[in-house]
């Protein structure tokens, strides 16, 4: 469920918006090397997903661009109003605050 949005999980429509929350997600799987959020119980996790805004970035990468952590935490924001409205604009985001590959921080690798 890594990739389960918020809207989703409640069985609520989902749209373009949810597709960037799962975007977001596996960009932060990636990152720090677990989902933004981990809980034994799927009912816990899923009632982390809907209320709880997603974890700092830079708490457990330092190395990450505090600009990197708005873009993904603005793609996870819980309502899809306010996360960008296309891919295209989340990609703009994301090139706006990491203009070079070297200005991202690698993925952690298992």
């Amino acid at each position: 469920p890594t990739g389960m949005s918020p809207e989703e999980a409640m069985g609520e429509p989902t749209d373009v918006r949810s597709d960037l929350y799962c975007a977001a997600s596996l960009a932060w799987l990636a990152l720090v090397g677990q989902p933004p959020f981990v809980e034994r119980s799927f009912s816990r996790y899923l009632r982390r997903l809907v209320q709880d805004p997603p974890p700092r970035l830079r708490f457990h990468r330092p190395d990450a661009p505090s600009a990197l952590e708005g873009v993904l935490r603005a793609a996870m924001a819980k309502d899809p109003a306010d996360r960008p409205a296309s891919a295209e604009a989340f990609l703009e985001l994301l090139e706006a605050c990491c203009p070079s590959r070297s200005t991202l921080p690698p993925p952690l690798r298992g």
